[in-house]
């Protein structure tokens, strides 16, 4: 019995101690990484609203190229985009079944067509590259910059802010 009381106190003894936690100072976001035309890239998960595997778009008649139609999101009418045009990538690349990202950031909502999602990870800040000159043909505002895996972080809350991309027309 005597041993037995020792036992439970030098365990109520470890678990009292203080345990150190390393917490690491660095900033990190986390990321949704998507492949588009053979390319790796990211969008912060902060944005994302929800992926989509089954979806039915329908096509806008005199829609500009980079509108690839709109979708029934639970009664919800979304406009998708189509990045391979918006970011000057090639579209003769096609996919059998891709995937659609709808995106939002308060205001405006938007979803668009991927090749394939990679998944859900976390990325320090710190190790964002700024610098990407082979990268000229997408707008510089929305880049973020090159991650160490040599994916490409966009800034998702500049291309769902970009007033190219807003469709105002009224038709009479």
């Amino acid at each position: 019995m005597n041993n037995t009381r020792q036992i439970l106190r030098q365990r109520a003894q470890r678990l009292s101690r203080r345990s150190i936690v390393k917490v690491s100072s660095e900033k990190e976001i986390e990321v949704l990484s998507f492949g588009l035309c053979g390319e790796n890239y990211c969008i912060e998960t902060l944005y994302v609203v929800e992926v989509h595997r089954d979806y039915s778009i329908v096509r806008i008649p005199t829609a500009p190229p980079f509108i690839l139609g709109i979708f029934n999101r639970r009664g919800k009418i979304t406009p998708v985009v189509d990045m391979k045009v918006l970011l000057n990538l090639n579209p003769e690349i096609k996919t059998n079944k891709p995937l659609l990202i709808v995106v939002a950031d308060g205001q405006r909502e938007f979803g668009f067509v991927v090749d394939l999602i990679s998944g859900v990870s976390n990325i320090s800040v710190s190790s964002i590259s700024a610098e990407m000159p082979t990268l000229s043909t997408i707008p510089k505002a929305y880049i973020v910059g090159m991650c160490a895996n040599n994916t490409i972080l966009l800034n998702i809350k500049n291309i769902i802010n970009d007033q190219k991309i807003v469709v105002n027309e009224k038709v009479v």
